[in-house]
């Protein structure tokens, strides 16, 4: 076989390598240093392979070990050995008719058939876009921080398991996404079923427009990955929904109408923030297509004041503040990029090296692609995306999706010795930041000391302990919470969290708490622990081993 370099290879690769960051994360939770180390390392090389291109010659073998192993994998996720056999049996009847690609979208429906939908949302942002979609039809404005305040005591959820907590104490109860977030599932409100439905339905129709739209080995490289990194289904039917907005962005990039283009960018904006980060990118790109970028940005601008424009003028301060929460609240920080060492205490960052890190990445890889030194910039997105303060798996693992739609092939592989220099220098300034916001903030990440005077155990789990507190730092008092990180019990990218006795501390002075498990889910097993103590940007780690 002649040897061609192709985008969707190294897509494919870079999503299965998503895939194993995840898996390990699943099998380790935070406190293992070395699985989070690799669990960086993995992440930061499926980013890596989006600047290239494959070996075309390896795709038939990677296709066919994949769609090989999906049965496997979807088996020992729901044990259901009749779902093992019937994909197999699908497989092998694409293969030896030609039509794999038939076959798997055949298996695409069927595991969604499978799934076992969240009940009933499966996430808080979920539950807070279902809850608004319904105020919103009884005639209420969600974007109203009372409105949807209430939401946990309407659905009788926890708190502990489901919120998003602030660091100075409470839950995010408020919409955080554009209109079109909660406006798509009033559907489920009207019609009373699940509004994890809505997210399936997204889940199963992107394969069926790239089907349409690619080549059968390029939709075959994507199929084969789209099905082995299980995830993608799992969170589709889990109340992760951000299928849907990456869905309206390819739609927007294959389309050949300017009008088009920006009419689902701009639905794909209206459901969430995220899809901004590629306009800058995506105007260079239309320019260079000779597209008409004025159709292009009128489109798109009508498109999302259409949906927007009412909440906008009916609440302008609470809008603005509500789509800004993710980014500039106290939100409790968690996440499985770089952020991962500063949430376990293991090199505490910063907040604000997050945000000058992920500039200097966008400015680097923005100045690149302006100049021609780079064709594909979806690998700097994706690491503009992977240094968030809280960077969820959900903000890069549909990033490589949009690398299918490069239809270039090279015949050899290409390195442009060009952007090593900016590349260098791009390097060594991330590198000084994170001294600089290390070692300058140190008052932050050991500003509350803590001891432990007691463990209370039960059946070889820990319940509670007593703690001595102290606070030494920046703000004149703190009143502070608690997390605990653990190998030895079941818990979100949250950590696991207590309740507590404690009240405000001012500088200088200490306090005796009691920490203990709001129940008996929440007990820790055996083993080594670790404490974060925090409120504000103030934190404090501590590290025992229970016996």
């Amino acid at each position: 076989m002649e040897k061609r370099y192709i985008s969707p290879l190294t897509s494919n690769l870079s999503e299965i390598l998503i895939w194993a960051s995840m898996a390990l994360f699943s099998l380790f939770y935070y406190p293992t240093l070395w699985s989070d180390i690799l669990i960086v390392i993995l992440l930061s090389l499926a980013g890596i392979l989006l600047f290239f291109k494959g070996d075309s010659r390896f795709v038939k073998l990677t296709i066919y070990t994949e769609l090989f192993l999906v049965p496997i994998e979807y088996w020992y996720f729901f044990h259901n050995l009749y779902l093992l056999l019937i994909l197999y049996l699908i497989f092998l009847a694409g293969l030896l008719l030609r039509r794999l690609d038939i076959a798997s979208l055949i298996a695409v429906v069927l595991v969604a058939v499978s799934s076992r939908v969240a009940k009933p949302f499966g996430t808080d942002e979920l539950m807070i876009d279902y809850y608004s979609a319904y105020q919103f039809l009884h005639g209420l404005n969600p974007y109203i921080p009372s409105v949807t305040s209430n939401v946990y005591q309407i659905y009788n959820l926890s708190a502990e398991i489901y919120g998003t907590p602030y660091t100075t104490g409470g839950i995010v109860t408020n919409l955080n996404y554009p209109s079109l977030s909660f406006l798509l599932y009033i559907p489920a409100v009207i019609f009373h079923f699940n509004p994890n439905y809505i997210i399936l339905f997204f889940y199963v129709l992107l394969p069926f427009i790239l089907w349409y739209r690619l080549d059968k080995t390029t939709f075959l490289l994507f199929i084969s990955s789209y099905l082995f990194n299980i995830y993608y289904l799992l969170y589709s039917s889990g109340g992760i929904d951000d299928i849907i907005w990456i869905t309206f962005l390819i739609l927007s990039f294959i389309s050949s109408s300017e009008w088009v283009k920006g009419f689902f960018y701009g639905l794909s904006v209206s459901f969430k923030q995220d899809p901004l980060i590629f306009l800058p990118f995506y105007l260079i790109q239309l320019h260079s297509e000779r597209k008409n970028i004025c159709q292009f940005l009128l489109s798109g601008v009508m498109t999302f004041i259409s949906l927007n424009l009412y909440f906008i003028i009916s609440s302008p301060v609470y809008y603005f503040h509500d789509i800004a929460t993710p980014v500039f609240d106290n939100l409790l920080q968690i996440g499985f990029g770089f952020d991962i060492f500063s949430v376990i205490g293991v090199f505490f960052e910063y907040k604000y090296f997050f945000l000058v890190s992920q500039l200097l990445i966008f400015s680097t890889f923005f100045y690149l692609y302006l100049k021609g030194k780079i064709s594909n910039y979806l690998g700097g997105i994706y690491f503009v995306m992977l240094f968030m303060y809280r960077m969820l798996w959900n903000y890069v693992m549909y990033i490589p999706f949009l690398n299918y739609l490069d239809g270039s092939v090279d015949e050899k592989m290409k390195i442009n010795k060009e952007v090593v220099k900016p590349l260098s220098v791009l390097f060594l300034l991330i590198l000084s930041s994170a001294l600089v916001f290390h070692y300058a903030f140190s008052s932050y990440y050991n500003g509350l000391k803590v001891e432990v005077l007691h463990v209370y155990t039960e059946s070889n789990e820990v319940y509670m302990m007593v703690l001595n507190v102290s606070y030494q730092g920046p703000l004149s008092e703190v009143k502070p919470f608690f997390r605990l990180f653990s190998v030895n019990a079941i818990h979100d990218g949250n950590g696991i969290l207590w309740l507590s006795n404690s009240t405000w501390i001012k500088s200088g002075e200490w306090e005796i708490v009691v920490i203990k498990s709001p129940s008996p889910a929440f007990n820790v097993g055996l083993g080594e622990i670790i404490i974060n103590a925090y409120y504000g940007n103030i934190n404090g780690f501590l590290t025992i081993t229970v016996k």
